[in-house]
């Protein structure tokens, strides 16, 4: 799906590369000039005519995401214009905190402007010009030199397109220019005047749009100058990608695919069967962790962390998932690996065995599945990932052949899901099974347009909340043109090619790899810099190092974002897991429906509080209301700022000193992974945190550990104008888990985290096969075979055995040698009296796993008489019938009869427990003609006769 185009405007970028808080100065206070404790509402005013200003987009985007109230006044609409009581009481009560105008032109035509001007005097509120050509009433030069004179012709010559801010002695008395942007040729973009009345403007001399580099850059840092660093709402630079479909295979679109059907002329779908499959494999996510940790090592990413988004039918060895060569989770390395990769990632459900859809299906019964044909049910989907996940849920896979055992996720919320193809929200009941399982948050595509229960946000970081089941919140999130089925860039640009070309969409029909890389992280950085928190789409296939040097689609695009984010920007790069921008949208939702008010109130040199009100009328009982620049206790530090989080009820108060924060100290200390093998390749990477800016020459943080199985360097500095700083973690190899507490001391304050350190992670059981799988009771046995997902370790590996009935004995224990990966034991069985399946079960490590073995009772082998010819009336005989095993405790009782009434014989002979032949004896008649009698013996489904001639 295209993204909106990341342009790059006529300026250059290395001059946009300023800090985040250039453009903000010394916080807000509520200054009139005929008043000693004026209150100013925190809300801006917007002057617009018609609306339709080039810059009037980008002006509603950025207040839109920051949540900052305003109010805009429409020229054609309000064609008054500004009057008084729009502006404040008439005395101490100011109604607006900023003035922007969409074109700074306006000051010339907007009626009531000097009414404004008066405003902006006696309160001190600053005005921002989004867009207007350089004059001498915005503290610029006019851009010509001369005199036009009346004939037509002049004698000007033109100095600049721009322009250049006014000499100090050009200045009215008590006014100052600051230059802000200047051009490579040293013409300046933007400055702020100062009038020396009360009143500062700060002018861009460039166009803006929502999607143009500069704006997105210099956005925030200009609403922070117009409100002095103090507004409602906050802004954050969010990256969180999402990988779906780990463990299981999917299809690769390679170069060559046929776009269409040259028959039906339709184009080929992306999941076609005639296209090959690719799965990825433990090298590829050993390259993954080593990108990542390098990644995260950039102080200003070092929040990042993948969530991938699994489906556990993959780790089951079953091939139709996994497209190995053989079954068996032994040869599948990238399930036997999974400990050595899962601890540096997010991890949440995308279902078991993703189904096409999850649109019908039922949510299974106690009784089983009611369907028939059997089909797929929500708590198969959702209980039995969970069960892989940890444990947790319950194994409802109804393939015998699947070894399905807990891969132990340390990371993982069974409160998130991410449904196939974004199947099932739409569907009438499907959302509320979804909520009964434990479902909390749900994903849906942005791209998706006009559908209940999907699509794009409602409103900037805001979600869905389902139709169906309120207590599902779903969360928009972003497709993008690196596809599902791309394993590297020549199948990327192959699919891209077919897409583009059909019908032909000039000029991404031409874009070779380079250039789909360059417009994929172009969006990605439009993203960030807007403050959308939507997270990004990836697959497993772009996860594969398709070079052995690193690098995967996922990786490239990744990189090149963040080589040009950082090129323009340098605040912290946030990445939420799914829960927590669930949460978040849950409570800028509700900050938006309480629609809250606040008030800055005080003056200069004076205690400056902040009023916040939710309105009784309000359709929220509360809301945490956002506010940036307000120190509280808790607060977030987030580049160099405080934003507080202030929870109010409805038809409530809150009122809040606003005072400096304190010093700078030491804010937080994280460490990525928290679990790690001592000794092991993969360290645990620390970031610290201040709770504000760095100052010159940065800011070293002492740090410790409690213990030598972890060490850390003596200090980590973090440098001028950051606020964080990583460090490595090295680890020692340990006999037992083992808790280390790492700490950060600054400021005179410290903070610590906690790192476990764990020996070598023994293999787990990764399969047990029987031979045979069925066996006669108290005659035969059956051998075990259990196999180590590696080489059990020095001493070897005691495998726990047990067994569900008594029916089947197996020793307590079996031991796989050192070195070796399987062993084999014998399986004893007792006679039964019916056919009885046992679980035979095998653990070691942190898994087990289990087989099944059928014992059969006994058939009758043979039945004899003796003799076996009789004189009739005179003469009996005696059959023998034989069992084919020992019979079972009870005895055998075996069902007896002739075939007509020249014998007679019992109903029945019991064979005692544990022998395998009864005698019974057979009497005869006097017959008038010798005859024959055919006398049978039957036993647990099986006959045997004998004949007995009765002779006269």
């Amino acid at each position: 799906m295209m993204k909106r185009s990341f342009r790059h405007s006529a300026i250059s970028t290395v001059v946009l590369a300023v800090s985040f808080f250039v453009l903000s100065v010394a916080m807000q206070t509520a200054q009139a000039q005929t008043c000693s404790t004026p209150t100013i509402d925190m809300k801006l005013l917007v002057v617009s005519n018609g609306k339709t200003e080039a810059d009037f987009p980008a002006i509603k985007q950025i207040l839109d995401y920051l949540g900052t109230p305003y109010d805009v006044l429409d020229m054609t609409v309000n064609t008054a214009g500004i009057t008084s009581a729009m502006l404040s009481d008439g005395s101490c009560h100011g109604y607006y905190q900023g003035v922007i105008f969409a074109f700074g032109g306006y000051i010339y035509t907007l009626p009531g402007m000097s009414t404004l001007t008066a405003y902006e005097q006696a309160f001190g509120i600053r005005q921002l010009n989004w867009y207007m050509y350089p004059n001498n009433d915005f503290g610029f030069n006019y851009p010509y030199n001369g005199t036009i004179i009346s004939t037509g012709t002049d004698s000007a010559s033109f100095t600049s397109a721009l322009g250049t801010p006014r000499s100090a002695s050009a200045l009215p008395p008590g006014a100052s220019v600051t230059t802000l942007l200047t051009d490579t040729s040293g013409n300046v973009l933007s400055l702020i005047y100062t009038i020396g009345d009360g009143r500062e403007y700060l002018t861009q001399t460039f166009d803006s749009s929502p999607y143009l580099t500069h704006d997105l850059v210099l956005a925030k840092g200009l609403i922070n100058w117009l409100t002095r660093g103090i507004h409602l709402g906050e802004y954050h630079v969010y990256a969180a990608a999402q990988v779906d479909d780990l463990f299981i295979n999917g299809s690769e679109w390679i170069p060559g695919t046929p776009c269409t059907d040259p028959k039906t002329h339709d184009r080929t779908p992306p999941d076609s069967t005639t296209l090959p499959f690719f799965r990825i494999n433990a090298a590829d996510m050993t390259s993954l962790v080593a990108w990542q940790n390098k990644f995260r090592s950039d102080p200003l990413l070092s929040n990042f962390k993948l969530t991938l988004a699994f489906n556990g039918v993959g780790t089951t060895g079953n091939t139709d998932w996994t497209g190995l060569p053989t079954p068996g989770v032994a040869n599948d390395d990238l399930t036997t690996n999974v400990q050595n990769y899962q601890q540096y990632f997010h991890w949440i459900s995308h279902t078991y065995d993703h189904p096409n859809t999850l649109n019908g299906l039922h949510k299974s019964d106690p009784g089983g599945d009611p369907d028939t044909p059997q089909v797929d049910s929500i708590d198969l989907e959702v209980l039995t990932n969970k069960y892989v996940a940890n444990g947790t849920g319950q194994n409802l896979d109804p393939d015998p052949s699947d070894s399905v055992n807990p891969i132990h996720l340390t990371d993982f919320n069974p409160a998130n899901l991410i449904t196939p193809g974004v199947t099932g929200l739409n569907d009438t009941l499907v959302p509320s099974y979804l909520v009964q399982d434990g479902i909390s948050y749900v994903v849906t595509d942005t791209s998706v347009l006009g559908q209940a229960n999907n699509g794009p946000n409602p409103s900037p970081n805001v979600g869905i909340v389902n139709s169906y089941a309120p207590s599902l919140y779903e969360v928009p999130r972003h497709p993008n043109d690196i596809f599902f089925n791309a394993v590297n860039w020549a199948d990327d640009q192959a699919e891209f090619s077919c897409i583009y070309n059909n019908p032909v969409q000039p000029p991404f029909n031409s874009f070779t790899a380079p250039q789909i890389l360059d417009y994929v992280s172009s969006g990605f950085v439009s993203n960030m810099l807007m403050g959308d928190m939507d997270p990004e789409m990836f697959h497993q296939n772009n996860l594969h190092d398709y070079d052995g040097q690193g690098h995967s689609l996922l990786s490239d695009a990744y990189d090149q974002t963040i080589s040009k984010y950082e090129h323009v920007y340098n605040l912290p790069v946030v990445s939420p897991t799914l829960d927590q921008l669930g949460q978040n949208m849950q409570n800028r939702n509700a900050y938006n429906l309480s629609t809250a008010t606040a008030s800055l109130t005080g003056a200069q040199g004076s205690n400056l509080t902040i009023s916040i009100t939710v309105p009784a009328t309000a359709t929220v009982p509360s809301a945490i209301i956002p506010v940036t620049g307000l120190y509280t206790v808790g607060a977030e530090s987030y580049g160099g700022q405080q934003i507080s989080h202030v929870q109010v009820s409805r038809g409530h108060t809150i009122i809040l000193p606003v005072t400096p924060p304190p010093p700078i100290s030491v804010y937080s200390l994280t460490l990525n992974p928290t679990s790690v093998t001592g000794g092991g390749p993969q360290p645990s990477i620390g970031t610290v945190m201040l709770s504000g800016l760095a100052p010159a020459g940065g800011t070293q943080v002492t740090l410790s550990s409690s213990s030598a199985s972890a060490s850390v360097p003596a200090s980590v500095t973090v440098p001028a104008g950051s606020t964080t700083a990583t460090f490595t973690i090295s680890t020692s190899a340990v006999a037992t888990s083992t808790v280390v507490t790492i700490s950060a001391s600054y400021g005179g304050l410290s903070t610590s985290a906690s790192l476990t350190v764990t020996p070598p992670l023994l293999p787990t059981v990764s399969s047990l096969a029987l031979n045979p799988t069925s066996v006669l009771g108290g005659v035969q046995s059956s051998t075990g075979t259990v196999t180590l997902s590696g080489p059990a370790p020095a001493g070897g590996g005691q495998v726990t055995l047990s067994s569900s009935s008594a029916s089947a004995s197996v020793p307590a224990t079996g031991t796989v040698p050192a070195g070796s990966t399987g062993a084999t034991f014998t399986i004893s069985t007792s006679p039964v009296a019916t056919s009885t399946v046992v679980t035979i079960s095998a653990s070691y490590g942190r898994g087990s796993t289990s087989a099944s073995l059928i014992v059969t009772p006994p058939t009758v082998s043979s039945l004899t008489l003796n003799p076996g010819s009789v004189v009739g009336g005179v003469q009996t005989s005696t059959g023998t019938v034989t069992l084919s095993g020992p019979a079972p405790t009870g005895g055998a009782s075996v069902t007896l009869s002739r075939s007509n009434g020249a014998a007679s014989v019992p109903s029945s002979v019991t064979v005692p427990a544990g022998s395998n032949s009864a005698s019974f004896t057979v009497n005869t008649s006097i017959v008038v003609v010798s005859t024959t009698a055919t006398i049978s013996a039957s036993y647990n489904n099986t006959t045997k006769t004998a004949s007995l001639a009765v002779l006269l």
